[in-house]
């Protein structure tokens, strides 16, 4: 009986012991497969590590314009660190011109060798890939005279354009593109080192469709957005005009005009257009106007004008969302009591 019983746990501890080790191989095989995963992985993460380790020259910028500017940019994670656009400290393979809305984005091909980062741009330097130019005899003195034939109108270069800058730190691709995938419009943008966005886009009306449904804010900071000024100044351009809506309340019917609006906005900033209902007269209780204010200056919130009767109207001014300027920084963002770097500044004298 008790034979009996041995043997029959003795089975039984053979059977576990042979289910123990199925369960062993699996589990190791198991382990296995996801080491081999990982290994892939790593190697595409160090791939992708190996092509954003570069330096951010200004040759390697026209390079990637030149060679990446065609494909359409999908929404990726932002960095963990925000990073100011213009600072050599990007943790994302930013480009310096991306499109958006237009084509789809490439995809990738896991049995396909990556291609190596050099390549790329190759052909960047080939004589046949860009334009001619031709010689012109140096003027005596030191200064290049340049005449009207030698410019080219902005809108024919760069198609329909604005200018545009996220006050304070850059928020990473993915919140700018969410934020711009809101304006249903196909865009194009490139990135200047100094910080400084430019969108174009396919039509003047897609453009001013964007201008007039501002103001955006991403995490709470503005998006400046404006038409490109001529001759723009990318390295010493202070950010402190800005488009800004603006209500004139209780105005005379007879004013309700571009020509009379055009001349009593003009006190306040460069007039750039009405919105819809001011146009149609679709309301007729305030007008409202896009106008480029300077918000370095003191706000004007009212402006005298005389009628050709003599009577004289002093007309009040809304400003709607008119941004805060910081006159330490020369930066829209913050004010001058809430600038971190005066802050530190008090805070080191105090301490010395």
């Amino acid at each position: 009986m008790v034979k009996g019983t041995t043997s029959g746990s003795g089975k039984s501890q053979t059977s576990a012991t042979s289910g123990l080790a199925g369960c062993l191989d699996v589990v190791q095989a198991n382990q296995n497969a996801y080491t081999a995963s990982q290994d892939n992985l790593v190697g595409k993460v160090l791939v992708k590590k190996a092509r954003t380790n570069y330096v951010k020259t200004d040759d390697v910028a026209h390079q990637v314009f030149d060679n990446l500017s065609e494909c359409s940019v999908e929404s990726e994670s932002s960095p963990e660190v925000s990073c100011t656009l213009g600072d050599n400290d990007s943790t994302t393979d930013d480009d310096s011109s991306h499109s958006y809305g237009s084509k789809s984005s490439p995809q990738l091909d896991d049995n396909k060798a990556p291609t190596p980062w050099v390549n790329l741009f190759k052909d960047n330097k080939n004589p046949s890939k860009g334009f001619g130019m031709k010689f012109s005899p140096p003027p005596s003195d030191d200064e290049v005279l340049l005449e009207e034939t030698d410019l080219q109108p902005l809108e024919e270069a760069w198609g329909h354009s604005l200018i545009g800058y996220v006050a304070g730190r850059f928020p990473g691709k993915k919140a700018l593109l969410d934020c711009c995938q809101k304006w249903g419009v196909k865009f194009s943008y490139s990135t200047h080192e100094s910080g400084w966005l430019v969108f174009k886009f396919e039509s003047e009306d897609d453009l001013n469709q964007v201008l007039s449904a501002g103001p955006y804010f991403i995490f709470q900071r503005p998006l400046l957005l404006k038409v490109m000024p001529t001759f723009f100044d990318f390295g010493n351009e202070e950010l402190s005009k800005i488009p800004v809506w603006v209500k004139l309340r209780n105005l005379p019917l007879e004013l309700w005009n571009p020509q009379a609006l055009g001349k009593i906005l003009s006190k306040i900033g460069s007039p750039i257009r009405s919105d819809h209902l001011t146009a149609s007269k679709g309301s007729i209780s305030f007008v409202r106007a896009l106008v480029e204010v300077d918000a370095s200056l003191e706000v004007i919130d009212e402006v005298r004008f005389r009628l050709p009767t003599w009577k004289t109207f002093v007309q009040k001014i809304e400003y709607e969302n008119r941004p805060s300027f910081c006159t330490h920084c020369k930066m829209i963002g913050h004010r001058l009591t809430n600038c971190k770097n005066v802050t530190a500044k008090k805070f080191v004298l105090i301490t010395a």
